[in-house]
Protein backbone atom coordinates (compact mmCIF):
# COMPACT_ATOMS: atom_id res chain seq x y z
CA UNK A 1 0.00 0.00 0.00
CA UNK A 2 1.76 3.40 -1.29
CA UNK A 3 0.40 6.25 0.76
CA UNK A 4 0.28 9.32 -1.66
CA UNK A 5 -0.91 13.19 -1.66
CA UNK A 6 -3.25 14.34 -4.44
CA UNK A 7 -3.78 18.02 -5.34
CA UNK A 8 -5.60 17.01 -8.74
CA UNK A 9 -9.56 18.16 -10.25
CA UNK A 10 -8.80 15.21 -12.69
CA UNK A 11 -9.31 12.76 -9.69
CA UNK A 12 -10.97 14.68 -6.94
CA UNK A 13 -9.12 13.29 -3.94
CA UNK A 14 -6.50 14.73 -1.43
CA UNK A 15 -4.93 11.05 0.04
CA UNK A 16 -5.31 7.63 -1.27
CA UNK A 17 -4.28 4.41 -2.36
CA UNK A 18 -3.43 5.15 -5.92
CA UNK A 19 -4.68 2.74 -8.93
CA UNK A 20 -2.90 1.93 -12.11
CA UNK A 21 -4.49 5.18 -13.85
CA UNK A 22 -2.75 7.31 -11.35
CA UNK A 23 -6.12 7.86 -9.03
CA UNK A 24 -6.85 6.64 -5.77
CA UNK A 25 -8.99 3.51 -5.42
CA UNK A 26 -9.47 4.98 -1.69
CA UNK A 27 -9.07 8.35 -0.60
CA UNK A 28 -10.28 10.59 2.42
CA UNK A 29 -11.53 14.08 1.65
CA UNK A 30 -8.97 15.02 4.70
CA UNK A 31 -6.55 12.73 6.52
CA UNK A 32 -6.96 14.97 9.61
CA UNK A 33 -10.11 16.10 11.56
CA UNK A 34 -10.47 17.72 14.63
CA UNK A 35 -13.78 19.03 16.84
CA UNK A 36 -14.41 19.76 20.45
CA UNK A 37 -15.98 17.67 23.30
CA UNK A 38 -19.39 16.82 22.86
CA UNK A 39 -19.13 18.23 19.23
CA UNK A 40 -19.53 15.96 16.47
CA UNK A 41 -16.73 15.57 13.16
CA UNK A 42 -17.63 14.10 9.77
CA UNK A 43 -15.20 12.14 7.60
CA UNK A 44 -16.00 11.56 4.16
CA UNK A 45 -14.37 8.12 2.44
CA UNK A 46 -14.15 7.90 -1.39
CA UNK A 47 -13.52 4.78 -3.60
CA UNK A 48 -13.40 3.89 -7.35
CA UNK A 49 -16.30 2.12 -8.84
CA UNK A 50 -14.24 -1.28 -8.78
CA UNK A 51 -14.55 -1.08 -4.92
CA UNK A 52 -18.45 -0.53 -4.79
CA UNK A 53 -19.15 -4.07 -3.74
CA UNK A 54 -16.66 -3.91 -1.18
CA UNK A 55 -17.21 -4.10 2.72
CA UNK A 56 -16.94 -0.09 4.13
CA UNK A 57 -15.19 0.26 7.36
CA UNK A 58 -14.50 3.02 9.62
CA UNK A 59 -11.81 1.82 12.24
CA UNK A 60 -9.58 2.49 15.41
CA UNK A 61 -5.85 1.69 15.18
CA UNK A 62 -5.50 1.51 18.49
CA UNK A 63 -8.25 -1.10 19.75
CA UNK A 64 -8.51 -2.44 15.72
CA UNK A 65 -13.04 -1.87 16.30
CA UNK A 66 -14.48 -0.86 13.51
CA UNK A 67 -17.82 -0.24 12.36
CA UNK A 68 -19.35 -1.02 9.10
CA UNK A 69 -21.57 0.12 6.26
CA UNK A 70 -24.90 -1.47 6.60
CA UNK A 71 -24.58 -3.08 9.94
CA UNK A 72 -27.34 -2.17 12.49
CA UNK A 73 -26.71 -4.59 15.22
CA UNK A 74 -26.20 -3.50 18.94
CA UNK A 75 -22.53 -3.89 18.86
CA UNK A 76 -22.03 -0.92 17.11
CA UNK A 77 -21.29 2.66 19.06
CA UNK A 78 -24.61 4.73 18.21
CA UNK A 79 -22.24 7.60 18.40
CA UNK A 80 -21.09 6.49 15.19
CA UNK A 81 -22.69 6.58 12.11
CA UNK A 82 -21.24 5.48 8.36
CA UNK A 83 -23.78 6.18 5.68
CA UNK A 84 -22.71 4.85 1.90
CA UNK A 85 -23.91 6.77 -1.21
CA UNK A 86 -23.39 4.43 -4.08
CA UNK A 87 -24.24 7.43 -6.60
CA UNK A 88 -21.11 9.54 -5.55
CA UNK A 89 -18.57 6.40 -4.57
CA UNK A 90 -18.38 7.76 -0.79
CA UNK A 91 -18.98 6.76 2.77
CA UNK A 92 -19.30 9.37 4.83
CA UNK A 93 -18.50 8.87 8.84
CA UNK A 94 -20.36 11.19 11.43
CA UNK A 95 -19.27 10.59 15.16
CA UNK A 96 -21.10 12.19 17.73
CA UNK A 97 -21.11 13.30 21.49
CA UNK A 98 -17.22 13.07 20.66
CA UNK A 99 -14.70 12.72 24.11
CA UNK A 100 -11.08 13.20 24.86
CA UNK A 101 -10.58 10.13 24.50
CA UNK A 102 -12.12 9.47 21.02
CA UNK A 103 -8.72 10.94 19.30
CA UNK A 104 -6.39 9.13 17.45
CA UNK A 105 -6.02 7.10 14.02
CA UNK A 106 -8.77 5.58 12.47
CA UNK A 107 -8.99 4.66 8.67
CA UNK A 108 -11.58 4.33 6.01
CA UNK A 109 -11.29 0.54 4.70
CA UNK A 110 -12.65 -0.22 1.43
CA UNK A 111 -12.14 -3.82 1.07
CA UNK A 112 -8.55 -5.28 1.92
CA UNK A 113 -6.94 -1.16 1.06
CA UNK A 114 -7.26 1.11 3.97
CA UNK A 115 -6.37 5.26 4.28
CA UNK A 116 -5.21 6.67 7.98
CA UNK A 117 -7.22 9.85 9.48
CA UNK A 118 -6.23 11.31 12.12
CA UNK A 119 -9.14 12.61 14.81
CA UNK A 120 -7.89 15.11 17.53
CA UNK A 121 -10.66 16.11 20.43
CA UNK A 122 -10.22 18.94 21.74
CA UNK A 123 -11.50 20.67 25.03
CA UNK A 124 -14.83 21.98 24.90
CA UNK A 125 -15.55 25.50 24.44
CA UNK A 126 -17.08 27.31 26.75
CA UNK A 127 -20.86 27.89 26.73
CA UNK A 128 -21.03 31.45 24.86
CA UNK A 129 -24.66 31.86 26.47
CA UNK A 130 -23.29 30.99 30.44
CA UNK A 131 -20.67 33.91 29.56
CA UNK A 132 -23.04 36.84 28.80
CA UNK A 133 -24.94 35.42 31.20
CA UNK A 134 -21.96 35.77 33.83
CA UNK A 135 -21.55 38.97 32.73
CA UNK A 136 -24.80 39.84 32.91
CA UNK A 137 -24.82 39.30 36.84
CA UNK A 138 -21.47 40.56 37.84
CA UNK A 139 -22.69 44.26 36.10
CA UNK A 140 -26.31 44.25 36.60
CA UNK A 141 -25.84 42.55 40.36
CA UNK A 142 -23.82 45.35 41.70
CA UNK A 143 -25.73 48.43 39.95
CA UNK A 144 -28.91 46.63 41.38
CA UNK A 145 -27.95 46.58 44.61
CA UNK A 146 -26.09 50.39 44.69
CA UNK A 147 -29.70 51.33 43.42
CA UNK A 148 -31.71 49.81 46.12
CA UNK A 149 -29.34 51.10 48.77
CA UNK A 150 -29.87 54.62 46.88
CA UNK A 151 -33.30 54.21 47.30
CA UNK A 152 -33.31 53.24 51.00
CA UNK A 153 -30.82 56.09 51.87
CA UNK A 154 -33.50 58.93 49.88
CA UNK A 155 -36.18 57.03 51.69
CA UNK A 156 -34.74 57.76 54.79
CA UNK A 157 -33.74 60.91 54.11
CA UNK A 158 -37.43 62.09 53.35
CA UNK A 159 -38.96 60.08 56.53
CA UNK A 160 -36.03 62.25 58.51
CA UNK A 161 -37.30 65.52 57.11
CA UNK A 162 -41.03 65.50 57.53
Amino acid sequence: MTNMFYISVKCWFILGVESSDGCPDVSVVSSSVSGHEGGDISVQCLYSSGYQNEVKRWCRYKDQRCYTVGRTDTSQNPSVQIRDDDGRRSFTVLMTGLRRTDSGWYFCSVGDLQVPVQLTVTKAEPDKEKDTDNKLLTVWLPVSAALLLLLILISVFIWRCR
